[in-house]
């Protein structure tokens, strides 16, 4: 007769893992539309992603975080644009908006707060800890160099 088996308590599976980056196209501009497989929605994410990972200061650059409040394609789910992690342990979250259009009152800014709650507190639920979520104006990541000048005021 086999004895008495405690069972072990199963611990969620990480929503992140190190994930090495294609490294930077030789000619800067040479965009492929595509960071580790994945579609960007514009030329200002892939260039971020690309400075934020050629920063000193970075071990990680994880894009399009989706099922952190709920899961894809459901009612209330969210989108974290990117997430850094220092090699400080900290982690910086980010979302990229284009601010030259962009006319909200006060419901749509209250909605955007709402969503940085949302989106920090499915963070926390997956021990990410991030203070806010820091928003990137698009326009300044116009070309690669001043991608990098940005990158550089943001993270180091």
């Amino acid at each position: 007769m086999a004895g008495f088996r405690y069972a072990k308590k199963r611990l969620p599976k990480p929503i992140i893992g190190i994930i090495k980056p294609k490294p930077r196209p030789a000619d800067a501009e040479a965009l492929t539309g595509f960071i580790n497989g994945i579609p960007t929605d514009s030329e200002p994410e892939e260039r971020f992603f690309y400075s934020a990972w050629a920063s000193k200061n970075v071990i990680g650059v994880f894009y399009k975080l989706q099922d952190l409040v709920a899961p894809y394609g459901t009612p209330g789910w969210k989108e974290l644009d990117f997430l850094v992690q220092m090699s400080s342990g900290n982690y910086r979250a980010f979302q990229l908006a284009d601010f030259s259009f962009i006319h909200h009152g006060a419901a749509a800014i209250s909605s955007d707060f709402l969503n940085d709650i949302l989106l920090i507190k499915g963070l926390r639920n997956n021990n990410i800890f991030v203070e806010k979520i820091e928003w990137v104006d698009s326009e300044t990541l116009d070309t690669q160099e001043n991608s990098d000048l940005r990158i550089k005021e943001l993270l180091e």
